[in-house]
């Protein structure tokens, strides 16, 4: 599914001041990205589902994960980056792969995870490619800040 990303003035009418109930994201992710596949467990959830940041972009496949009370977790499942555990300070990805979208104080439980965190990563895996193809400097913007629970 095509993300088209740029075009975020749908995010400012998604934003709701109370937090969003599971059933409430499970419902919003099922009406804005029906192809992506929800699982269930213990744990929380997870949707696996197919992004193209641009018409000129391969089709990468994304699991994104959220349990209440905790932040969503996005890692890139195909293709496999071409990114070095080197690089990851870089172009902003974990130790453990989930891509760095954004900084804890952006991300709020209020927040649905179909205005977020899906275009956010569609939005990082433009970057990527550009950063890959070019070699130049990371320009998908962040501040690397290493917190205590996640360092990279």
């Amino acid at each position: 599914m095509w993300c088209g990303f740029l075009s975020t003035h749908t995010m400012a009418s998604r934003i709701r001041r109370h937090d969003l109930t599971v059933s409430d994201q499970i419902r919003d992710m099922q009406h804005r990205y029906p192809n992506f596949q929800l699982v269930r467990s213990d744990a929380g959830m997870s949707w696996t589902g197919q992004l193209i940041p641009t018409p000129l972009s391969v089709t990468y496949t994304i699991e994104t994960t959220y349990r209440r009370h905790h932040s969503p977790q996005v890692w890139v499942r195909h293709p496999q980056l071409q990114v070095t555990k080197e690089d990851f300070k870089i172009v902003h990805i974990y130790r453990e792969g989930c891509l760095c979208l954004y900084a804890n104080e952006e991300w709020r439980p209020s927040m649905t995870l179909s205005s977020t965190i899906v275009p956010w990563a569609a939005e990082w895996l433009f970057y990527c490619e550009m950063w890959l193809a070019t070699g130049l400097a990371w320009h998908g913007g962040g501040e690397y800040r290493v917190s205590r629970a996640r360092s990279a």
